[in-house]
C-alpha cells in the first residue's frame, strides 16, 4: 500500500508593525514574508483578510502587490488567523495591564480560586 505525503502545514505569525504595514512570516523551513497594508475603504466582495487589507509578497528589495483574485485561499486563512490572534493579545495585554483580570474568579478542578485576596485557598 502507498501512502500518500503528509498534507503541507503552515506556520504563520505576526512580525511587527512597520511603516510599510503589519509584517507577517509564513512557513517554517523556508519563510516567505508577507506585509498587509489597509485598504482605503472596506471590499464587501471579498473574504477575511482581503476585505479590508491588500497584501504584498516581500522580497530584499521589494514589495510585490498579490491581487486579490490571484490570493490563494490557504493564504487568506492563515494570514486572518494570525492577525486575528494578534488582536486578540494586544486586546487582552491591555485589559490585563488595566486590572480587568484582577478581580475574576478562576475555577481550578472543583476548587474556586479568588485572583485577588485568598489566592490558592478554597472556598466553599
Amino acid at each position: 500500500m502507498i501512502s500518500s505525503p503528509p498534507k503541507q502545514s503552515y506556520y504563520c505569525e505576526h512580525i511587527a508593525d512597520t511603516a510599510e504595514g503589519e509584517r507577517y512570516r509564513l512557513g517554517t523551513e523556508n519563510p516567505k514574508y508577507y506585509v498587509l497594508k489597509a485598504k482605503t475603504k472596506k471590499d464587501y466582495n471579498q473574504t477575511g483578510i482581503l476585505e479590508t487589507h491588500d497584501i504584498y509578497r516581500e522580497y530584499p528589495a521589494s514589495l510585490y502587490h498579490i491581487p486579490d483574485h490571484k490570493v490563494a485561499n490557504w493564504l487568506n486563512r492563515y494570514l486572518t488567523k494570525a492577525r486575528q490572534a494578534m488582536r486578540n493579545n494586544r486586546y487582552n495585554q491591555i485589559l490585563g495591564d488595566t486590572g480587568f483580570f484582577s478581580h475574576l474568579i478562576i475555577k481550578n478542578g472543583k476548587n474556586m480560586v479568588d485572583m485577588g485576596t485568598n489566592l490558592g485557598q478554597k472556598n466553599e
